[in-house]
């Protein structure tokens, strides 16, 4: 899960998404969800982002779904010269 909302809309936000999952794929997918929201360590787009351009890769192009899924397509950048 990566969180790509406004944090000052993160309650409605997280609310939202698990009524929406429990209107597709029932009460007990939709209470597997809050858990994870509650006892997990999710993250946020910029830190992702951020992580993945210090591993040496650039995000060429990435997509965020109901403001909890990203999908990065990320190209490894090439090593610095050493001098």
């Amino acid at each position: 899960m990566v969180f790509n909302f406004d944090i000052i809309d993160y309650e409605d936000s997280i609310e939202g998404y698990i009524l929406r999952a429990s209107e597709m794929m029932g009460d007990e997918f939709a209470s597997r969800i809050a858990a994870h929201v509650k006892n997990e360590y999710s993250t946020v787009d910029w830190i992702m982002e951020g992580m993945i351009e210090r591993a040496g890769f650039r995000v060429v192009w990435k997509d965020y779904k109901d403001g909890f899924m990203g999908t990065y397509f990320c190209i490894k950048q090439p090593a610095a010269a050493p001098f």
